[in-house]
């Protein structure tokens, strides 16, 4: 900053009352002439008593590209796109409304503002009469894009005006009677670009958006309520599934779920957190989201100081629940120990244990122990956290509270039960299987879970079962669609089993390009279609095994299909997925039941969950039979331990005399409490163990 721009600082910004919520608010004067130039006044108020006024939420931009607007007479340089902002701002008719900008408002060259105004963010937020989503200028037809979202937006609102119940029992064939030009292929691609824009990576806009009283959506001169815009990407992105009755063609339908129309992950997330909010408020509930989750469920999620990955989250919470106060002269690495130690001590939990390890950095760092392994690092890619999988369901130590203590040195010594041994271990090639290989890595991932029917494993369910169990990160109950099972809901069971049927009939279709790949090698004829395949597997079968083109695996695949002509065949094959008939553990499953399924609808449901839960990680078999998904670098001879107040299983490694956090860990039979039932028995003990 030159020495006229820092004079202009100091002058501009006078230090603020911490100890009344002083704030500062930006007033646009109105365009009296076709002029470039953009004016403002600021003005110092209390946050209680502050007149009505908007909050700006945007993208900063390229640092260096930078605009002059004068503010109380004073020079001040601003990004590109903030300067785009206040230009579009002022020529509408609510100009005169005061603002709030974080850039202009907050003093950026102190610290010791920065530090005191952070925490206040959230407030200013939710104190705004609204919230405006600056996405940016107009570009790539941008204005064709909020015109479609602002079409459907409005056609769904007069279709629920209409008839809320025919709205709720055909969603998308009644809201297309109100739609006009519906699919419209250059407004769908506009609105993919609208979706994918930087905006949307942004951490702060997580608190900025969901603390909003009001929100509105501008790009350029075109706007949207953001309730219009939820609306039409829920439908958007679940279009598959409410087209059941095939309003349009299927076809149509998957190229507009998988076109990108998603947009950035965080849009969804921000969209569960506002409904998660209103919920709260319509029962007169006070809506708290926890602290961990936030942090986890935002991974893609960037910003430019990388201590805002914390930070940029402490608007969701009182001054007594923040686990640490904000602080710009504190280092990252203190700032993950910090606010690390504060979550152990407020919630006397080590959840945030699980968020954390070194099994998720690329190989050269994995020797860098630097910092505390079992404190937060977002350097590592992480999107599949078990923590909080389907509603958090786990409970591998029962809810217990945490037993540890965190030493001078930085070491966390804590209580552990030392559960088994890593036996054998895939590593993933990279971060995303499904998008690189195919699915031969869930042949390879099969064949190492094969070694478990010599060992049997130990919750005695079938190894087949155990595996598609393992690959879904499966939190039902135990004993889940067993004859023992106790379950609320018949419909849990009913789900589970629907997860089975998709996962069968994935491996049957991996089965069916192996056999693919024979035919291809040995220049035989092939097939037109997969019905056509599998009637000549089912016929050639014996044939095929005798000749060793292929295995008894392969062939079993094949036949657990509801089109395999031998129903004495068929039923050995499923009864070796659910266990047999006198087994306490079989489960309640008829062949008939399978065979009606929608086998179609669970088999894409079934790489859904594949590309979530797989994603960066390996697949491992352990001394003792169980098989789990693990860090992505986890290694043979890491040990699984479960430790009292922490919800799900960690992969450890010995570092003598101490160990080090790999990370979190799926293992069917370790993530309802199984070890500590075995503790009480006598079979485990729990023992100190020290975390460097």
């Amino acid at each position: 900053m030159s020495s006229e721009g820092s004079a202009a600082h100091a002058s501009l910004y006078k230090a603020l009352r911490h100890d009344v919520e002083e704030i500062r608010l930006i007033k646009i004067e109105a365009l009296n002439q076709a002029s470039e130039k953009i004016n403002c006044s600021i003005e110092t108020v209390q946050l209680a008593t502050a007149p009505p006024y908007d909050a700006l939420s945007y993208m900063w931009g390229e640092p260096s590209i930078i605009k002059e607007i004068t503010v109380n007479s004073l020079p001040i340089m601003v990004t590109e796109n903030l300067w785009a902002a206040l230009i579009e701002f002022r020529t509408r008719p609510r100009s005169e409304r005061l603002l709030w900008i974080d850039a202009l408002c907050i003093n950026q060259s102190s610290v010791l503002e920065k530090n005191h105004q952070v925490p206040l963010m959230g407030k200013i937020y939710s104190h705004a009469q609204r919230v405006l989503m600056w996405l940016g200028v107009e570009q790539d037809n941008s204005h064709l894009g909020i015109a479609i979202i602002n079409r459907w937006g409005k056609g769904i609102h007069a279709a629920r005006a209409a008839d809320l119940d025919e709205l709720l029992s055909a969603p998308l064939k009644t809201a297309l009677r109100f739609i006009e030009d519906p699919f419209d292929d250059e407004s769908f691609t506009a609105a993919k670009h609208l979706l994918s824009r930087d905006y949307w990576k942004r951490i702060w806009i997580i608190q900025e958006v969901v603390l909003a009283r009001n929100r509105l959506i501008i790009c350029g001169k075109d706007d949207v309520e953001y309730d219009h815009f939820h609306h039409v990407h829920g439908y958007w992105t679940d279009i598959t599934h409410l087209n059941k009755e095939n309003v349009i063609s299927p076809e149509l339908a998957t190229r507009i779920s998988s076109g990108g129309i998603a947009g950035h992950t965080s849009i969804t997330a921000i969209g569960k957190l506002i409904l998660q909010k209103a919920l709260a408020a319509s029962k007169k509930q006070q809506w708290r989201p926890d602290i961990l989750f936030l942090i986890s469920n935002f991974p893609a999620s960037v910003c430019t100081d990388p201590r805002d990955k914390i930070f940029g989250f402490f608007g969701f919470l009182t001054e007594q629940e923040s686990p640490l106060e904000p602080d710009y002269n504190m280092t990252m690495e203190e700032v993950r120990k910090a606010f690390t130690t504060g979550i152990i001590r407020d919630t006397n939990s080590l959840n945030c244990v699980s968020l954390a390890g070194i099994g998720f950095l690329k190989n050269e760092k994995l020797a860098d122990r630097s910092n505390p392994s079992w404190a937060f690092d977002f350097s590592a890619f992480r999107q599949n956290n078990l923590l909080f999988l389907n509603g958090g369901l786990f409970y591998a130590t029962k809810n217990s509270s945490a037993q540890c203590f965190i030493s001078q040195v930085g070491h966390l010594t804590t209580a552990a039960v030392l559960c088994d041994e890593i036996k054998d271990v895939i590593n993933p090639e990279s971060e995303n299987l499904l998008a690189t290989s195919g699915l031969d890595w869930v042949w390879d991932w099969l064949e190492l879970a094969a070694v478990c029917e010599v060992i049997g494993h130990p919750t005695r369910i079938p190894w087949r079962q155990a595996f598609f169990r393992t690959l879904i990160a499966d939190s039902s109950p135990p004993g889940c669609a067993t004859a023992s099972f106790k379950g609320e809901e018949e419909k849990h069971a009913l789900s589970f089993l629907d997860r089975a049927e998709g996962f069968l009939t994935l491996m049957r279709v991996i089965a069916l390009l192996k056999v693919k790949e024979f035919l291809a090698n040995g220049e035989t004829e092939m097939f037109d279609s997969d019905l056509l395949l599998m009637d000549y597997c089912h016929f050639q079968i014996p044939k095929l095994l005798e000749e060793h083109h292929i295995d008894e695996d392969t062939a079993y695949w094949i036949c657990n299909s509801s089109t395999t002509s031998d129903s004495t065949l068929r039923e050995r094959a499923l009864d070796k997925f659910c266990g047999l008939s006198d087994s306490s553990r079989r489960l309640i499953w008829s062949f008939e039941e399978y065979a009606c399924s929608s086998q179609t609808m669970n088999f894409h449901w079934m790489l859904l969950a594949l590309r979530g839960l797989t994603s960066n990680r390996s697949f491992f078999v352990t001394s003792k039979g169980y098989m789990g998904l693990g860090p992505r670098y986890a290694q043979k001879g890491d040990q699984i331990c479960v430790l009292p107040g922490c919800s799900v299983p960690v992969v450890i490694r010995k570092a003598a005399p101490n160990f080090l956090v790999i990370g979190d860990t799926y293992v069917y039979g370790m993530m309802h409490g199984e070890m500590m039932d075995l503790v009480e028995k006598g079979d485990f003990q729990v023992e100190d163990i020290t975390l460097e």
